[in-house]
């Protein structure tokens, strides 16, 4: 399971390196991943490296070789993480977290996560909306 997830990393920091217009419309490399495990998409250990390839991707800097105009070496070191002891170190930090999210028992996934903030959106409007009708009278 440690390689699998190394991969995923992998995959992943090159696609919020480049973006869903050059990877995502071309490569099917995620999907596939998403597909490897039970949902492993919508699983807290997914979301986790996710997070983790985001700030990998940002972490990277522009190179100061003036040839290459300050351009990031965005998949060397992308590689140079995927093949770090930081990263195995990371991944054995996250098998040992639950693989579903849950609160008080029940398995929670990311719709549910995206459907519970409209509802709060929701009755924030709404509340809002009494409010001005209460204090306009």
């Amino acid at each position: 399971m440690r390689e699998v997830y190394r991969q995923y990393f992998l995959a992943a920091c090159i696609y919020f390196a480049f973006g869903e217009e050059v990877v995502g419309s071309k490569d099917i490399s995620l999907a596939v991943y998403y597909a490897v495990g039970d949902e492993f998409g919508s699983t807290n250990h997914a979301h986790k490296l996710d997070s983790l390839a985001k700030k990998m991707v940002n972490s990277i800097t522009p190179t100061q070789v003036d040839d290459y105009e300050g351009r990031k070496p965005i998949l060397m070191d992308c590689i140079e993480y995927y093949e770090s002891k930081e990263l195995k170190r990371e991944i054995i930090k996250i098998l040992k977290t639950p693989e579903k999210m849950s609160y008080l028992g029940l398995e929670i996934n990311s719709d549910y996560l995206i459907l519970m903030a409209y509802i709060y959106d929701y009755c924030h409007y709404l509340v809002s909306l009494c409010y001005a009708n209460c204090s306009s009278e």
